[in-house]
This record gives C-alpha cells, structure tokens and sequence, in this order.
C-alpha cells in the first residue's frame, strides 16, 4: 500500500465523509497493519460515539467488508444504497478522480446493509497516488 502513496503527501481517510479525517504520513502507511496507534477516526452515527482505535482495529474490517465485498464500481460517480444522510465527497476533494466501490445490501438482507468506498487519485510528477479514502453507509 506504501507504495500507492505519495512520499510526501499522504493519505487522507474518512470513518464517514463528514468526520474529520485522519492523515496519515507515507512512512505511517508502511506499517499500518500491524501499528498499535490509535487514533479517533470518527463518530458513529446515531450513537455519536467517538470510533479509537488502531487503523486494523476500526478501518480495516470495514475496508474488508466494504471494498473487497463491492461488486459495483463506478468512476467520479459516488455509488450508494438508500440513506438518510448527505452522500457527497469532503470539501475539497472534488478536484480529484476517483473510483467507487459499492457492495449493495445483501439479497434477503436489511436494505440499510449497504456500504461504499470512494478512493481518490492524483497524479504528481507523471506518477498515480492514492489521496485519499471516504468510507459511506446508511446514515440516521
């Protein structure tokens, strides 16, 4: 994944596309998997409650569950199931390509089941980095 970054910009990764993000530096990204920080990724919505914890902790059963689950995929189109909530990108990252992940609420299943990726590219230098990463779901 470290190598999908930009040395010196980063990645930028939402819990929700209106929580504060979290930034996490290149050499952060080398051993994300396996890194005991926490950090506060966000709030969950309805219960408000603050989600700390490391990145393997919070982030990556929903990146698991979500983007390696998705089976619609779309480009600068945010791809989502019903909800009550806004679905749109954090300020600011419009001016970035992106591509849509979506895994659509299981057949059978509860409609509010749903969840997206949308993960942002840019080029810099004639190269493709990752920019950042938006996670969205149902929403009170």
């Amino acid at each position: 994944l470290a190598n999908l970054i930009h040395p010196e910009r980063g990645i930028h990764v939402h819990y929700n596309w209106w929580s504060d993000e979290v930034w996490l530096r290149h050499e952060e990204v080398d051993s994300l998997f396996t890194d005991n920080t926490d950090y506060t990724w966000g709030v969950q919505d309805g219960s408000g409650l603050e989600q700390i914890g490391t990145f393997s902790e919070i982030m990556l059963p929903m990146l698991q569950k979500d983007l390696l689950g998705a089976s619609e995929y779309a480009c600068n189109e945010l791809l989502n199931g019903g909800t009550a909530g806004l679905v749109v990108l954090p300020a600011g990252f419009e001016q970035y390509n992106f591509r849509s992940f979506y895994r659509p609420f299981p057949e059978g299943g509860v409609e509010m089941d749903w969840g997206s990726w949308a993960v942002g590219f840019e080029e810099w230098d004639g190269n493709w980095y990752i920019t950042y990463l938006v996670h969205y779901q149902w929403e009170i």
